[in-house]
């Protein structure tokens, strides 16, 4: 008998693998940014005044921006982890991307320095 999910199924593990393969990469990243942390503040003192106030906001708004506008980019914590597209994030992106940011603060900024590390690279 044919299960009729199985075109998702060796979709998803085929991100799986995909994902496995990005993380294991991560390791020989650099570790250098264009503006240091000890200096961020300096270099642009009101986006950071804004970032202290309004964390989410600013979290939302630089993931739309690493994600260059385009939603349909978006899933949840980037796959960082295990609920990760599985929670129909195409169908609603930005309520989907509010309520990450809201709800798992650490994983979102952490899943758009990665985006961003993934992309640089």
């Amino acid at each position: 008998m044919m299960n009729n999910g199985g075109g998702k199924a060796s979709l998803r593990e085929a991100k799986l693998e995909q994902r496995k393969m990005m993380y294991n990469n991560r390791g020989q990243y650099s570790y250098t940014w264009q503006t240091e942390m000890k200096s961020a503040c300096f270099s642009n003192p009101l986006f950071c005044c804004l970032a202290v106030f309004c964390s989410p906001c600013v979290s939302y708004s630089n993931r739309q921006e690493a994600l260059h506008g385009d939603m349909r980019f978006y899933t949840c914590c980037q796959g960082l982890l295990p609920c990760s597209g599985r929670m129909k994030e195409e169908q609603c992106p930005k309520v989907c991307l509010c309520l990450e940011v809201s709800c798992c603060f650490p994983s979102s900024v952490l899943a758009t320095r990665y985006l961003l590390q993934d992309e640089m690279q």
